[in-house]
C-alpha cells in the first residue's frame, strides 16, 4: 500500500523474513526483537539504539562467495548461508554476475526469498550483497570486520542441500 520504509528508518519489527529484509534490501534498520518488545517501542516510538542499529552491529563477519555455474535457487543458497553464519552478518560475493549490480525489482524478490530462508535456516537478520544491496553499494569490502571468515558456495553444497530435504508426497512427480 506504498507504505515502505525507507533506508535509514528505525523501525522495530519482529517477524524475521521482515526484519532481514528491512534491513538488508531496504537498508532500514531493526532488531530483531520480542513480539511484545517491539509492541512497546512501537507504542513509545523509541528503539534501544543497539544491535543492527548501529554501524558496529551492521558489520559483516563473513565473506560469503558464491562459485556456482548458474544463479542459485534463492531458497537453497538462503539456507546454505543461514546454515553456515548461523546468526552472524554475511557478505554475499558473486551473485552480481548473475543479478547484475544495484536493485530492480527481480533482485529485490531473489534477494527477499534468499533472505527469508537465511533467517529460518539460520538465525541471520541482515547480510550485504557486494554491488547490490544499499550499504554493499556505500561502502563494499570495508564493510567486513577484521578477522572475518570466509566460506566458498559450490554447485556440490546446493545439490547435496537439496537432497536432503525429504520428499513428503507419495507421488513425488505430482
Amino acid at each position: 500500500v506504498g507504505n515502505i520504509p525507507k533506508r535509514g528508518d528505525i523501525l522495530a519489527w519482529s517477524e524475521s523474513a521482515c526484519a532481514i529484509f528491512a534491513n538488508s534490501v531496504l537498508g532500514a534498520r531493526t532488531n530483531r526483537n520480542g513480539a511484545i518488545m517491539d509492541l512497546l517501542c512501537n507504542i513509545v516510538g523509541k528503539v534501544p539504539m543497539s544491535g543492527f542499529l548501529t554501524d558496529q552491529g551492521r558489520q559483516a563477519t563473513w565473506l560469503m562467495e558464491i562459485k556456482t555455474d548458474t544463479l542459485p535457487l534463492p531458497q537453497m543458497l538462503g539456507a546454505a548461508i543461514g546454515k553456515r553464519v548461523l546468526a552472524d552478518v554475511p557478505y554475499i560475493v558473486g551473485l552480481d554476475r548473475f543479478l547484475g549490480p544495484g536493485m530492480n525489482p527481480t533482485t529485490r524478490d531473489y534477494l527477499h526469498e534468499m533472505g527469508a530462508a537465511c533467517a529460518s535456516a539460520g538465525a541471520v537478520a541482515l547480510y550485504h550483497v557486494e554491488n547490490i544491496t544499499p550499504e554493499a553499494m556505500d561502502h563494499g569490502r570495508d564493510l567486513l570486520v577484521a578477522g572475518y571468515s570466509s566460506h566458498a558456495i559450490v554447485e556440490q553444497e546446493l545439490t547435496m542441500l537439496k537432497a536432503s530435504y525429504p520428499v513428503l508426497w507419495k507421488n513425488k512427480e505430482a
